[in-house]
Formats: C-alpha cells, structure tokens, sequence
C-alpha cells in the first residue's frame, strides 16, 4: 500500500472561471484537467491504495455472506 495524497483544487472551469474542484484529486489528475491548478490548502485527504493487482485483489469484496453455512449457494 502507498500513501495519496488527494486535494481539492482551484480550477478553471470551462467558462474560464476559477473555482474549487467538485472533489479531491491527486495532483497528477489534477494538472491533467487543468495545467494551472493549485491545491487549497488545507484539504488535504491522505489514502492509502493498493501498489499492485495483487493487493488491489486482496483488498476486493468477497461474495461469502451470500454463501449458505454448509458452503453452499445461499437462496
């Protein structure tokens, strides 16, 4: 797992306006949509994500509540 950091950002909108992000973003998402954007400080979020498939993986939802206590399909 890595740390991310995500910000909100002020951006330009497509009318040319300055205005805060909708949501967080890390950084490089952030200059993606808007080269000239710049962090509000104080909002920033710290994540933790998966580095890899295999973390990704174990990180992801399982169906066992659906299982029945025999080990078979539930209802």
């Amino acid at each position: 797992m890595k740390d991310v950091e995500f910000w909100f950002w002020m951006m330009t909108d497509q009318w040319g306006r300055r205005r805060k992000s909708a949501c967080r973003f890390a950084e490089g998402e952030a200059l993606k949509h808007d080269p000239t954007a710049t962090r509000i400080e104080g909002s920033c979020e710290v994540r933790s994500c998966p580095e890899n498939v295999d973390e990704n993986y174990a990180l992801a939802p399982t169906n066992q509540h659906l299982r029945g206590h025999d080990g078979t399909k539930g209802p």
